[in-house]
């Protein structure tokens, strides 16, 4: 009668309880996943796709007990997969998630003059201007070799090819050379009409505006009757672009 089905009812809802799978947690640690990848990361676990953080490090779940598919994907890395066997209660089944790139990298040890140009590789720069780290690590590797670019204010660019022959790390050394930019001296002399001299070389007569390379150091000044005379290049004074220089010529007794 009555009694018996609520019996039977019983029986069955105690066997579904007896029977129906327990829970378990799963923990995915997070920390060997770079951070930038932890945002555009999918995770699923048994096809079950899990929201992540862009700033967490660790994932926490909760799942059916036996046996879970823990799968990682991000584009240009390998898809990490893990099977664990999940028993149920309280217990946390870790599972540390190791991203590995799709792209080959190496390191590149640097040497430069100056220490704190930019250095780009095949483009991309790798070492921005006014820093001056000589090891890098993780650069890019897409062909047989390198084109390492290196620049500085005031220097002549310069670039070097670096076959990518073993793992690296791969050492790049370059010297950049300084532009050389000619500076202008106004010359005057009393009496006018010396000849200016650069190194023997003539540039003019007094009173003029010579241009003469960085290195240059003096100008010998030469008139007929009068006594040579060096003159130190001068610095152009704060603000101005050309150095002034006069000097007075000494003449010489009983000169015609």
């Amino acid at each position: 009668g009555v009694g018996g089905a609520v019996a039977l009812l019983v029986l069955l809802l105690v066997g579904w309880v007896a029977t129906r799978p327990g829970v378990g947690y799963v923990m995915l640690d997070l920390q060997r996943v770079p951070p930038e990848v932890r945002g555009r990361m999918q995770v699923t676990l048994d096809t079950q796709p899990i929201a992540v953080e862009s700033g967490g490090t660790t994932l926490l779940r909760e799942v059916t007990a036996g046996q879970v598919m823990v799968t990682v994907s991000a584009e240009g890395y390998k898809t990490f997969t893990r099977t664990l066997q999940v028993n149920s209660g309280k217990g946390v089944e870790p599972v540390e998630v190791a991203l590995e790139s799709l792209v080959r990298t190496a390191s590149l040890v640097l040497v430069t003059q100056p220490s704190d140009a930019q250095v780009k590789v095949d483009g991309k720069v790798i070492r921005a201007q006014g820093a001056s780290d000589a090891f890098i690590k993780g650069v890019p590797i897409s062909g047989q070799e390198w084109v390492v670019e290196i620049s500085a204010p005031q220097h002549k660019p310069a670039s070097k090819r670096v076959p990518l022959t073993g793992d690296g790390p791969f050492e790049v050394s370059l010297k950049l050379e300084p532009v050389v930019s000619k500076v202008s001296v106004k010359i005057d002399s009393k009496p006018a009409g010396a000849v200016i001299f650069a190194g023997g070389q003539e540039l003019g007569e007094t009173p003029a505006t010579v241009l003469v390379s960085p290195n240059v150091r003096q100008l010998t000044l030469k008139l007929k009757c009068h006594n040579d005379a060096e003159v130190d290049v001068p610095a152009p004074e704060a603000g101005e672009s050309i150095a002034t220089a006069t000097v007075s010529l000494k003449r010489q007794p009983r000169c015609r």
